[in-house]
């Protein structure tokens, strides 16, 4: 009877300490699992809400270095890297991550430790569906510049080489990443056929401006206004889509702009006659607002 009592509190007290504590942190923590079929990724915190917010945040930044990996290595000598990697940061703390799977937890010295899953193919699904709008609007707008002349398409691709194009570039290459297997070739070709267009309009649009002499101090800096906006400034037409401008200054600065054909591209004048205020004109507007062609 004694021996029975004794036995049954043992086993109570084994019972009640449950299993062995862990020595040491699993492997999955430091070093997640790969398949082709899902992406691993482990979290920490003093909660398992904690630790899966950690988790998720820890994927967020998994996908952001390796699509700047990516990006740098495709665009290192490509004028729009800056403006890519920061749609790179973007797009990654963006993205809405959901079909989360626990796979197992830990708790080891007061902290949770969590190891989740999500299939490689639902994380693409859910970028499409999150940001695929952006190319079709993006294709949208290209599409609108079918019918402009050279220098207006020229200003019209800058601001989407500038703004759209860095995200659209994004959001495909991280397709790619996540998943191997999909196919970014059709999505590509159609923001690389804007590239194309856009770096053939840059070598084909030549500035050639002349000033009156009360304008002529005006002139330099006009000059190296266009040419930072990736344009050159010639004495003669380089091709048929050269632009010819005139400045003249009389009371208010007036600027006419012309194409080959000596037909009038547009006009615009301002209250403007020193060269601090054309410099901070042109800051706050942007030089081809200045001088009358983007509106």
């Amino acid at each position: 009877m004694y021996k029975t009592l004794l036995f049954t509190i043992i086993l109570a007290f084994l019972v009640g300490c449950g299993s062995p504590k862990p020595m040491s942190k699993p492997e999955w923590v430091t070093n997640p699992p790969k398949d082709e079929i899902a992406l691993y990724v482990s979290g920490s915190g003093d909660s398992l809400e904690d630790a899966r917010a950690d988790a998720i945040e820890s994927l967020k930044q998994l996908l952001n270095d390796k699509l700047d990996k990516s990006v740098n290595k495709d665009f290192i000598k490509n004028e729009n890297l800056k403006n890519i990697l920061l749609s790179d940061k973007k797009i990654t703390q963006d993205i809405e991550f959901s079909n989360f799977k626990e796979v197992k937890n830990i708790l080891f010295n007061k902290k949770y430790y969590l190891l989740l899953s999500v299939e490689k193919k639902i994380l693409v699904d859910n970028i499409s569906k999150n940001f695929d709008t952006q190319i079709v609007d993006l294709l949208k707008k290209y599409k609108q510049t079918k019918n402009q002349i050279a220098i207006k398409k020229f200003i019209f691709l800058k601001d989407i080489m500038t703004k759209e194009y860095p995200n659209c570039v994004a959001i495909i290459k991280l397709k790619s990443i996540v998943y191997k297997n999909y196919n970014i070739k059709k999505e590509l070709s159609s923001l690389n056929k804007i590239k194309r267009e856009f770096e053939l309009l840059k070598n084909k649009i030549s500035f050639y401006i002349l000033t009156d002499k009360k304008s002529h101090k005006f002139l330099n800096i006009i000059e190296n206004s266009v040419k930072e906006e990736g344009l050159s400034i010639s004495k003669k037409a380089k091709t048929k889509d050269a632009i010819k401008v005139l400045v003249t200054l009389n009371k208010k600065l007036k600027i006419f702009t012309y194409n080959m054909k000596k037909e009038r591209i547009s006009f615009v004048e301002h209250d403007i006659d020193d060269v601090l205020k054309l410099k901070s004109k042109i800051s706050e507007i942007g030089v081809f607002n200045f001088i009358g062609l983007k509106k």
